[in-house]
């Protein structure tokens, strides 16, 4: 078994137990306190923040797609894109 397959291993025994976190918590350790450091650091304007959560939009998020199978491809070939693609639609 080669360092790729280790590194996947490693991904999918970390993903597991973050996902049924995600599922049962309200929010994970540190989510608040880095929360309030990011708003601290950064300026009162909201137009930056507007700006990444309008990407989740119509023609953004095929974009934001095209760049996550793309990425997929390159790291993991045509599985990893075919992953990549049937994740989005979860």
């Amino acid at each position: 078994m080669g360092l790729r397959e280790k590194a996947w291993i490693v991904l999918f025994v970390a993903a597991v137990p973050l996902t049924i976190g995600a599922r049962y918590t309200v929010s994970f350790l540190g989510d608040v306190p880095v929360t309030r450091f990011v708003q601290w650091i950064t300026p009162a304007s909201t137009g930056w923040a507007q700006g990444i959560s309008s990407t989740a939009k119509f023609p953004w998020s095929l974009m934001l797609l095209a760049v996550s199978v793309g990425l997929a491809w390159k790291l993991a070939g045509w599985r990893g894109a075919a992953l990549a693609v049937q994740l989005s639609w979860v």
